[in-house]
């Protein structure tokens, strides 16, 4: 798998980020920009047979992903190493395009994804009650969202 940081400081409490890491957003962003010239903005969409639908799509800026490492990276013996981690964190939080996701976040996301879509999929209609199922639900479940965690995000998960 391929590593989030560069394995030596670039200087005092700053750490570069990985190669693979630097150049899989440079490719991303290449490719996104490739797709708007070639694809175009708007795009009138049309059946396999060549006679338009009446459907228009447009491709103005095209989200992108890049999906590298695991924040277990940052994870020493005793606890995280914070320089290693906030290096990482303050690069990616001022790239806007991509989004760079590790493998074990977007895990997490799945995951809430489809305990999120089985609360609702019981029968609850709305938020009181799937905060209700929340907080009657295993110990399990719980766990996940009851300890503190260094690698916690601020926003929901998606």
């Amino acid at each position: 798998m391929h590593k989030l940081y560069h394995t030596k400081p670039y200087r005092a409490e700053s750490w570069r980020v990985s190669e693979e890491l630097a150049g899989s957003v440079a490719q991303s962003q290449k490719t996104v920009q490739k797709a708007i010239k070639d694809i175009r903005t708007k795009i009138e969409i049309e059946s396999d047979f060549g006679e338009p639908t009446g459907e228009t799509a447009f491709l103005y800026q095209p989200k992108a992903y890049v999906v590298i490492g695991c924040l277990d990276e940052f994870r020493t013996d005793k606890d995280v190493n914070e320089q290693k981690y906030s290096s990482f964190e303050l690069f990616r939080r001022n790239i806007v395009n991509p989004e760079i996701i590790t493998f074990d976040e977007l895990y997490e996301r799945a995951k809430f994804i489809v305990q999120y879509s089985e609360a609702e999929n019981s029968d609850l209609n709305g938020v009181e009650e799937i905060e209700a199922y929340i907080a009657e639900a295993p110990d399990s479940f719980l766990e996940e969202f009851s300890e503190p965690d260094p690698f916690a995000e601020d926003e929901i998960p998606f």
